[in-house]
């Protein structure tokens, strides 16, 4: 499979504890810089127009952005629009033991990675086979595709989960089932029509679901179960109104019955304009601004301030990783974890 990897990228170095072979001649240093140079691909050896870099022990690492990575198989790199294009060729099992160990890592119990190992592979499998436009399976983009900065953090538990369920996606009466996937849920989970469709009204009765089995919530152990943010008002006005920009004033929050953000007003000197929850987010995470880790809060004037008082971490809907846990915790395998988020799903092998 093909991975897209350090998008924009303008340097790096790859290096190797075996021998490290450049377009299959060995390079002694174990070693090599690359960089674009003049619309070609320079490297610490030579000038051209792209190189293979791989190892005898199938291991690599890379140093970008003042960070070593490790990753396996080959690297196709060459020179697009004075950028570094890097395509990993890796199989499967490197690629998704990334995944696990980005989004939960070994400190989660074995079945829960297991079921974010079945999660991970669906969602491998249904981005592989729908129409594409590109020349790369998946990238590592957060947000764009699942999480992946390579195999660093992987170890033991997040290997057998993988392993252990070689081969088993998820599937409903119409194929691969789309298994979103999140951190938190707080408690609660929405429906998968009620988070992504801005349009919903926001009296709508769609029932949510308590993400409970006994008498607490099953991500009630999670850092993200509840939480709480202050936000200087100067600063939240800048990032909502900056790449509009408004000179925003004031804003009203519009959340629906559940608390879940539907829409927020921004009142400016020009009058007022709408944006939706999801854009209002990416907004403040663009602008820097961390700490409102989902759309389900509160929002209190204090001062110069706005005070966020929510829970959960993500979208909210699908599987919570925290959930997953919990349920783990009290004795559910992967397979009940999976039917529990994911009802009248089948898990079997992909053909």
């Amino acid at each position: 499979m093909l991975l897209d990897l350090y998008k924009n990228c303008t340097k790096l170095t790859v290096a190797s504890d075996s021998h490290l072979m450049l377009n299959s001649r060995e390079i002694a240093s174990g070693r090599v810089d690359l960089w674009p140079e003049h619309g070609k691909l320079r490297t610490s050896q030579n000038r051209t127009e792209s190189v293979l870099i791989s190892s005898s022990d199938g291991k690599l690492y890379i140093d970008a952005y003042g960070r070593k990575r490790i990753f396996h198989g080959t690297l196709s790199i060459r020179i697009v629009q004075n950028r570094l294009r890097v395509i990993n060729i890796t199989d499967q099992f490197n690629y998704l033991r990334g995944v696990v160990a980005e989004e939960l890592g070994e400190r989660f119990s074995l079945e829960a990675l297991k079921a974010q190992a079945v999660c991970a592979r669906t969602w491998l499998f249904v981005m592989m086979s729908g129409k594409r436009e590109r020349d790369y399976d998946v990238t590592d983009i957060s947000g764009e595709f699942q999480t992946f900065r390579g195999t660093s953090k992987s170890g033991a538990k997040c290997d057998e989960a993988v392993k252990s369920t070689d081969g088993l996606v998820l599937f409903n009466k119409d194929g691969l089932l789309r298994p979103y996937y999140h951190s938190t849920c707080g408690g609660y989970l929405e429906p998968a029509d009620q988070v992504w469709n801005n349009s919903i009204s926001i009296n709508s009765e769609k029932k949510r679901k308590r993400d409970r089995v006994g008498k607490a919530d099953n991500c009630a152990d999670s850092p993200y179960y509840r939480w709480e943010v202050k936000i200087d008002k100067r600063e939240l006005y800048k990032a909502v109104g900056g790449d509009q920009n408004l000179e925003v004033k004031g804003i009203e929050f519009i959340s629906d019955k559940h608390g879940l953000l539907r829409k927020v007003i921004l009142i400016s000197v020009s009058g007022k304009s709408e944006i939706n929850g999801h854009q209002f987010k990416r907004k403040l995470e663009k602008a820097g601004i961390s700490g409102v880790r989902s759309l389900r809060f509160l929002v209190r004037e204090k001062g110069d301030f706005y005070l966020f008082s929510g829970s959960g971490f993500g979208h909210l809907t699908g599987m919570c990783q925290w959930g997953a846990e919990g349920l783990s915790k009290n004795g559910k395998t992967f397979r009940e974890i999976l039917q529990f988020y994911f009802e009248n799903a089948e898990i079997k092998p992909f053909n």
